[in-house]
């Protein structure tokens, strides 16, 4: 979650030995440090631009930003828009989007399903918008397959 710096993540990345997903969560400090219950959001902001900066246009590897969605914590359009803008800013190699594994129990709640569906298609559009690279990881994509939808396509 890139909370601590770390000199072996960026040498691995800056060799291109090293594919790196920092999970953000959040686009805003108030909501990113509700969810991770620790003030740290100007730190994981600064050690991601380092870890974005550190990779060498000759390398393959990258360096993604994600972001799991949290019913009733992080899960608005807005939070999702201003987390892209930041990833955009430092110049990720892509957006990672997942839901929370809370979501799965027993009894689940079909309305948290269908908001996830819902702000994984806002997701989609924005990073269209901001000609960035996206994808779905799994809990994202079960939200389609329980709601009986295709699974989008992604651009990862």
């Amino acid at each position: 979650n890139a909370i601590n710096y770390s000199e072996e993540i960026e040498r691995a990345i800056r060799e291109g030995i090293a594919d790196v997903v920092v999970s953000i969560d959040a686009g805003t400090k108030e909501v990113h440090e509700k969810i991770k219950r620790v003030v740290s959001f100007d730190r994981v902001m600064t050690n991601l631009d380092k870890y974005c900066k550190a990779r060498q246009p000759q390398n393959s590897n990258s360096v993604r930003s994600k972001y799991i969605i949290v019913p009733k914590m992080n899960d608005s359009k807005d939070e999702i828009k201003k987390w892209i803008d930041y990833s955009r800013e430092m110049n990720t190699a892509g957006l990672v989007l997942n839901a929370d594994d809370r979501m799965f129990t027993p009894n689940p709640n079909m309305d948290d399903f269908r908001k996830v569906k819902e702000l994984c298609d806002y997701f989609i559009e924005e990073a269209k918008n901001a000609d960035m690279r996206y994808l779905l990881y799994s809990n994202a994509c079960n939200a389609y397959t329980t709601l009986g939808y295709e699974l989008p396509e992604y651009c990862g």
